[in-house]
């Protein structure tokens, strides 16, 4: 019995330290067969599908173990099988002629061993985990020794199992995604370092990024917002061919290719990540089918893997949410660009060196300014001003374009507050917001704000969208947005149309007051019949819908005589005045104007 209590401390000290369930075994079965030599000992687990799996078994040939690996439990499997499956201890005296070994046998008397006595090992639950088995080299039945051995051993693997099963589902919980049941950044980043040891293999990464999950969880609630990542990770959980999903972010998920990866396989995967979120059920989340821009790369080694995919993504979000791109060598280059025009004009802001210049909009019949539009001007600290196509990379940024916005509108309204109070009724003025203004929602509400602290009615601003914005903030946000802006009396003009992406419906489902036709249409109507045939089909849509219809670009008389032939009533372009700054403006304004009365101060507050 010392003994016995010896192997004991022995085994649940090295439980206490957290010992390997393998190791653990294996030195129990040998402390056991150094204790009593006429005895082979072996620990087996019995795993979810109540498959055996050999856990230790020091004494008995590795071929023995390999071909029980797997085996299912029965009634009739052997010693071990049929005890787990029974769930009470089985003792076979001959393992040749019993009928519990048929189709076994060969494999213990391969391994030297003739008889077997085999005892379950219980979790606290009752459910069976294992067994522990005692071997005899010849046909025998135990000795009485060996039932204190038997069910001394049998608890304390009772003991490890149910530990070792607990770190795992420990584990299991740490690498896990609570919300998806997908591994975590923790599993990703272990599994995307051990794919550094294979070689020069190909691995693919795909980073999806879910659109507008914040505006979803701030809008909507963080309900709503769960309900969109499950949507995608359900979408990702079922994909074939070896592809691995993670959550690896609040908004973001990998998926690892760790075989042979191509480009064209790649986007063939984000295709049909593509093709099955828009094929869920429009219930599936709170804003219908889901939305994700994905960034992908291939390398054969993964130092640089995350790093080229996560460049990918970054220039995905940036040219067009909701679409796929592959890294390509040059993008680093691109994005410290980005980041330096980012870093400049934030520190324009902060040193309010952006301003608004102002250009005039007139009617074609007598060339007098009707309103004006308001565009960005960046101050440079060498005292240069430059357009926004200086610093046209940072406006993708969101935090950066929604800055600029907050900074024109006031600006905006400061104007029209300062011409109103020279006793000039100052006309309304377009600013152009971005598809982070669209997206991010409450856009009604920061003009509001802007024109209160003036005190200016918000309908003397208007709002000028492009297509391309329209389809990046996505049709409902941009539809909720208008409509709100519509509540406030704001008009709004669909600007740059015909040279994005949208469609002509787009004109019957958006609440817009004004189309905008570009620029180039205007300037090739003449050389073109095909861009004179679009300017006209734009008019007799304007006209049918009861739209205003502006023409840009108008830089010749004879480009001004010809639209206002066809039935343009107004245009813009350098021909009528390039933008300039509020004080020339004004003074523009003055002499080609056509003022209205000058508002009352507090118009704001009446309206």
């Amino acid at each position: 019995m010392q003994a016995l209590q010896a192997i004991q401390n022995e085994v649940l000290e090295l439980v206490a330290r957290g010992v390997p369930l393998c190791e653990l075994a294996e030195r129990l079965c040998r402390l056991v067969e150094a204790h009593d030599a006429s005895v082979v000992c072996s620990v087996l687990a019995v795993d979810d599908e109540r498959r055996l799996r050999p856990i230790a078994a020091p004494s008995l040939p590795g071929g023995f173990s390999a071909s029980v690996d797997g085996v299912p439990i029965g009634p009739k499997a052997g010693s071990c099988g049929t005890a787990a499956f029974l769930g009470r201890e089985v003792l076979v005296e001959d393992i040749a002629t019993d009928p519990l070994w048929d189709g076994f046998a060969h494999l213990a008397l391969d391994a030297g061993v003739a008889a077997c006595w085999s005892r379950p090992v219980r979790g606290t639950d009752g459910r069976v985990l294992g067994t522990f088995a005692l071997y005899y080299r010849e046909c025998r039945g135990p000795a009485p020794a060996h039932r204190a051995i038997i069910e001394r051993c049998t608890h304390l693997c009772s003991i490890a199992m149910e530990h070792d099963l607990l770190i795992a589902r420990n584990r299991r919980l740490a690498l896990a995604d609570q919300l998806t049941g997908l591994p975590n950044r923790t599993a990703f980043e272990e599994d995307l370092g051990a794919l550094a040891g294979r070689g020069p293999c190909a691995t693919g990464l795909l980073l999806v990024d879910v659109d507008g999950l914040k505006i979803v969880n701030d809008t909507l609630g963080h309900a709503a917002g769960d309900a969109l990542v499950a949507s995608v990770a359900s979408v990702l959980a079922e994909l074939d061919g070896g592809i691995r999903a993670y959550r690896i972010g609040g908004d973001e998920f990998a998926l690892l290719r760790p075989e042979a990866a191509t480009p064209q396989s790649l986007r063939a995967l984000a295709s049909s990540i593509f093709r099955r979120l828009h094929a869920l059920p429009q219930d599936a989340t709170a804003l219908g089918a889901p939305s994700v821009t994905i960034g992908a790369a291939i390398d054969k080694g993964t130092c640089e893997l995350r790093r080229k995919a996560d460049l990918a993504l970054y220039h995905a979000k940036a040219e067009r949410r909701g679409s796929y791109m592959m890294y390509k060598e040059g993008m680093r280059t691109a994005i410290g660009s980005r980041l330096e025009a980012i870093r400049e004009v934030g520190t324009a802001l902060a040193d309010e060196r952006m301003t608004t210049w102002l250009q005039p909009i007139v009617d074609l019949s007598d060339g007098r300014i009707v309103a004006m539009e308001a565009l960005a001007r960046m101050r440079r600290e060498d005292g240069v001003v430059v357009s926004a196509g200086a610093f046209q990379a940072a406006l993708d940024d969101a935090g950066i374009a929604c800055a600029i916005t907050d900074a024109t509108l006031a600006r905006v309204a400061a104007t029209i507050r300062e011409w109103d109070d020279a006793g000039i009724g100052a006309p309304t003025i377009g600013i152009n917001v971005t598809a982070f203004d669209l997206a991010r929602g409450g856009l009604d509400r920061r003009l509001a704000r802007a024109c209160e602290r003036v005190g200016i009615a918000p309908s003397r601003i208007a709002v000028e969208i492009t297509e391309n914005a329209v389809m990046r903030a996505g049709d409902r946000a941009v539809t909720t947005t208008l409509a709100a802006l519509k509540r406030r009396g704001v008009r709004v003009a669909l600007d740059d149309f015909g040279t994005g992406f949208a469609s002509l419906t787009h004109l019957l489902e958006l609440p817009v007051d004004v189309i905008k036709i570009d620029r180039a249409f205007v300037s090739r109507m003449r050389t073109d019949p095909r861009a004179r045939t679009i300017v006209e089909a734009l008019l007799a849509i304007s006209r049918g819908l009861s739209l205003n219809l502006i023409a840009e670009g108008i830089e010749t008389m004879r480009q001004a005589e010809e639209l206002r032939a066809m039935g343009c009533t107004l245009g813009q372009g350098f021909l009528f005045g390039r933008a300039e700054a509020p004080a020339i403006a004004l003074e523009l304004y003055r002499r080609l104007g056509r003022p209205t009365a000058a508002p009352a101060r507090r118009e704001a507050s009446a309206a």
